[in-house]
């Protein structure tokens, strides 16, 4: 039932992204008709007609129209429904991955996870529209990075509300997806954690910036590592980084290798942060634990 209500949401957040996308071009600017753009209501790209709500359903409508509006026959573009259903099978692993923390499972009250549950989504939604975003126009649009800092600030917030005075825990602060790497690498202090982290992120993503010039790594990249490390904090924010270059640079050669790019093609990094910060979240303690085990005597 949470499984399929997760769904649900997620297509909604997808459906609202689409709009996002689509709707602006970062390219123009956002002036008062961009909003207005924003707010009304959806039609048809082709006929212009306005659509009714049962041609509004997420990935159902598209199922049911078979791909094709059902006025002027127009082919509906696939990537409406690709998004919606990308976003409803994020949100479904989100709360499937938190449902299988033993720290969720020992709490009498359910509000913390249903919490934690909900910022989660807010955050993964914002890398969504992002990833979305610097795909389509190879740009990410300052008030998504915005949302993006703001989202992460509130998700340690609350962490600390709930760790240091809900819970009172003495050695865990905040959720760690990295698992044993907590234990070797991480901090008691909150801020000393997340100071590091920050600090590790926008060297790295900073270094990369002015060795590419700008066009192996964008300045939007940058601002989007600083507002991962504050949702992720130490040393999570270090596998996301070794995980985003890792799926980046294999892509990458992939895509030379078969020519589909060149050396001096720009190829967007936001996406590759993304499914980086989706590994991290489902696999990030085995992924860490399998590499200790090949290197177990790394950190002694």
């Amino acid at each position: 039932m949470f499984y399929f209500f997760s769904f649900l949401v997620g297509a909604a957040a997808g459906s609202f992204i689409n709009v996002l996308v689509y709707r602006l071009n970062p390219e123009k600017g956002y002036d008062s008709s961009a909003i207005k753009e924003i707010s009304g209501r959806s039609y048809c790209d082709s006929c212009k007609k306005t659509l009714r709500w049962f041609e509004l359903l997420p990935i159902f409508s598209f199922l049911i129209q078979r791909g094709r509006c059902w006025r002027c026959k127009a082919n509906i573009a696939f990537e409406y429904s690709l998004v919606e259903l990308i976003s409803g099978v994020v949100f479904t692993l989100i709360f499937w991955r938190l449902e299988q923390f033993l720290f969720f499972k020992t709490l009498a009250n359910d509000w913390v996870f249903f919490a934690t549950v909900g910022l989660w989504w807010l955050i993964f939604a914002c890398i969504l529209a992002i990833c979305v975003f610097d795909f389509k126009y190879y740009l990410i649009p300052d008030f998504l990075l915005y949302f993006l800092a703001g989202s992460g600030a509130i998700l340690q917030v609350f962490y600390f509300f709930v760790f240091d005075f809900f819970l009172k825990t003495e050695k865990l602060n905040q959720l760690y997806f990295s698992g044993e790497l907590y234990y070797l690498l991480g901090s008691e202090n909150r801020f000393f954690g997340l100071g590091i982290g920050i600090l590790v992120a926008l060297s790295v993503f900073g270094l990369a910036y002015f060795l590419s010039f700008g066009r192996g790594m964008g300045l939007g990249d940058v601002f989007l590592a600083f507002g991962l490390s504050l949702a992720l904090s130490w040393p999570d924010i270090l596998v996301l980084i070794f995980l985003s270059f890792l799926i980046g640079s294999s892509l990458s050669l992939f895509l030379i290798f078969f020519r589909r790019k060149g050396m001096k093609d720009i190829v967007p990094f936001a996406p590759f942060l993304g499914f980086g910060l989706l590994t991290l979240f489902l696999f990030g303690d085995k992924i860490v634990q399998g590499y200790l085990n090949l290197f177990p005597g790394l950190f002694l």
